[in-house]
């Protein structure tokens, strides 16, 4: 039994043992010493609930749920052992250095199979099945194996596209009807090719396939609406303002957002991931690749005496424009602070 998909998927959990669920996957192995009583106390909720909760999961009772949450946490634990960014240096052996890529092999699979949804790859495999032709969506680094995709399922006998630039699949987005099945392939959610092709999709009624982990709607659900809706405002670091949504504007949700990416620089130096991908984005290389293509995105631009970062893109005469929105009284009042706050810098 996989308790965290169990957990994290439950569709028919109610909000009490949606808290109960995070409870359990926030303790993992120390609640081996716990008694029902303990863990129903470190939940807020009644012994019944944790009760029901367990039935639902298909365990018997809370030992059962002590004896899944403890295995789960020894098999994480035995993944760990292999440092996902530096797996081998030079004193490793070849002996190691098989072994330990073995591990890292190992620790991919599980973690991707956790991400899996049977019941979601099953329908996702008949759509493409079904399909007339298949377009793949995505850019930058997952362009190569999403390349060989395609080459293998025009190998199956299956039509199928898989462009690098925006302008060739807007049009093949535009050209497409309900007989098309979409591949939208972005880790974050958030690459800047989706705003402008998944409304297209919609309206030619294109069934899409989304390939990704949209972390922050992860976390929670009314993060969601950024992935689509969403903007960013002002520099980097404290000043930054991220609003969720510009027509549904939730001034509470924009600034948990906003504080949650302010500090990702933070939590990424943590995972060592930070050597990797500074070049690209701290940079600006992504930014400025869109500049030369002129497509949205982006970047700083000096108006009203400041360097405001917003959407903007290069025109064909050689001018920036920049977006125009009607904003929310609130995250105009934002933004507001902001810029007073970039003025007073000497």
């Amino acid at each position: 039994m996989d308790i965290r998909r169990k957990i994290t998927q439950g569709k028919s959990l109610t909000p009490t043992e949606q808290q109960l669920g995070r409870t359990a996957l926030a303790m993992g192995e120390d609640v081996r010493g716990l008694s029902i009583k303990e863990f129903a106390a470190c939940a807020n909720v009644s012994v019944a609930s944790v009760h029901r909760f367990c039935k639902k999961l298909g365990l018997k009772g809370f030992k059962d749920l002590k004896v899944e949450l403890i295995r789960q946490a020894t098999e994480a634990g035995n993944r760990r052992d292999v440092d996902i960014n530096f797996p081998f240096d030079a004193t490793s052996t070849p002996a190691q250095v098989m072994e330990r890529m073995e591990g890292l092999y190992q620790t991919t699979l599980a973690e991707t199979q956790e991400l899996l949804d049977p019941a979601q790859l099953d329908h996702a495999a008949k759509l493409i099945a079904k399909a007339r032709q298949v377009d793949i969506y995505t850019g930058s680094h997952n362009l190569y194996p999403a390349g060989m995709f395609r080459d293998r399922l025009l190998s199956s006998g299956k039509s199928a596209t898989c462009y690098s630039s925006t302008e060739a699949q807007v049009r093949t987005a535009l050209a497409s009807d309900s007989g098309n099945v979409a591949i939208v392939i972005s880790y974050s959610g958030l690459a800047p090719n989706l705003k402008e092709i998944l409304p297209i999709l919609s309206s030619r009624h294109v069934p899409v396939i989304v390939i990704g982990t949209p972390y922050c709607a992860r976390l929670h659900p009314g993060f969601a609406a950024y992935l689509t809706e969403g903007r960013a405002f002002g520099p980097h670091g404290e000043d930054l303002v991220l609003a969720n949504s510009i027509d549904r504007y939730d001034d509470a949700l924009s600034r948990e957002l906003t504080e949650r990416v302010a500090h990702a620089n933070l939590e990424m130096r943590k995972l060592g991931f930070k050597p990797y991908v500074a070049p690209a984005l701290s940079s600006g290389a992504l930014s400025l690749l869109a500049l030369l293509r002129r497509e949205w995105h982006y970047s700083s631009v000096y108006m009203d005496d400041i360097f405001m970062g917003c959407r903007n893109r290069l025109t064909p005469d050689g001018a920036i424009e920049t977006e125009h929105l009607t904003l929310p009284p609130a995250l105009e009042a934002r933004l507001a602070e902001t810029a007073a706050r970039l003025r007073a810098i000497d």
